[in-house]
């Protein structure tokens, strides 16, 4: 039985080869064809039908659909008028590698392990509904915005970001199954935290984003890491200030304000708190070493 799903390598960067964001007014046939690459489908409004190889997609608004590419895919009847939708083109260099290993493990993850062995990919999604509408609708504006940029350093940032983007959807389809891991949600607060280390923490926002209750998801946290979150936070932010801090280039105001603080003071009195010196007194012990 062939697998239709996308097997993302861990080391390897997918190759963005078109993006749009398009809207139909009088409905839209998905094409009949067989591409060379492999397709992420996000509706933002309205659904489509798709088939591949015979299976049929029902894609509603907020849902990801992945085509794989060399498989058939089509459609058979109009999406409805005004439906608007993401559409990304990419490459995944090793492909053929991961075809191979594809019937070695019933799911890919990874793992500490030799090379070349289903723990090297990661298994996407066929199909499933993203939380978060407006997030990922910027997520892919941000991707989208660097796939029209004329600079080049954007252009090749934008392969990183879609890498990003395809892991947080292979978590948030992690975190869907019936009974997600103790250790796979541990991961999941642990990215949010780090996504969120240049802004002040915020019990809501990560309840928001995690879709659980904030009481639940900091109980489950402390008793893993024996830290709290908010904690957690601080210190990832402090260790982002320490490392602008060595390279010594700009002010302590600047630092104060690239992690989202709004006092400069306050800034200092967290991060001798949690590193035992001033910022000055850090910066001046990093230029000696």
């Amino acid at each position: 039985m062939t697998d239709e799903r996308i097997h993302l390598p861990i080391d390897t960067l997918p190759l963005v080869s078109l993006c749009d964001d398009l809207w139909t007014e009088e409905g839209f046939v998905h094409p009949d064809r067989v591409m060379d690459v492999n397709v992420l489908l996000y509706v933002r409004k309205g659904e489509f039908e798709i088939y591949e190889e015979g299976e049929r997609y029902l894609v509603p608004e907020g849902s990801v659909l992945f085509l794989k590419q060399g498989l058939h895919h089509w459609g058979r009847k109009h999406c409805p008028r005004g439906t608007r939708w993401f559409f990304v083109h990419f490459h995944l260099p090793g492909e053929e590698r991961a075809e191979q290993v594809a019937s070695q493990a019933e799911d890919f993850a990874y793992v500490e392990g030799s090379e070349q062995t289903a723990s090297n990919y990661i298994a996407l999604p066929k199909l499933m509904e993203l939380p978060t509408k407006g997030m990922i609708v910027s997520r892919f504006e941000s991707l989208l915005g660097m796939y029209r940029s004329s600079d080049p350093q954007e252009r090749a940032y934008m392969n990183a970001y879609l890498y990003r983007l395809l892991l947080d959807i292979h978590y948030e389809a992690e975190a869907a199954r019936p009974v997600a891991s103790h250790a796979l949600r541990i991961r999941q607060i642990k990215h949010l935290l780090e996504a969120l280390s240049q802004t002040p923490f915020s019990a809501q926002v990560i309840e928001e984003r995690m879709g659980l209750s904030y009481k639940h998801l900091s109980a489950v946290f402390k008793e893993a890491t024996g830290m709290t979150m908010q904690a957690y936070h601080t210190q990832l932010r402090m260790e982002q200030a320490a490392r602008l801090l060595r390279q010594g280039d700009i002010s302590i105001r600047e630092v104060s304000e690239r992690l989202g603080f709004t006092e400069p003071f306050y800034f200092t009195t967290v991060f001798k708190k949690q590193m035992g010196c001033s910022p000055s007194e850090y910066r001046k012990g990093a230029v000696r070493i």
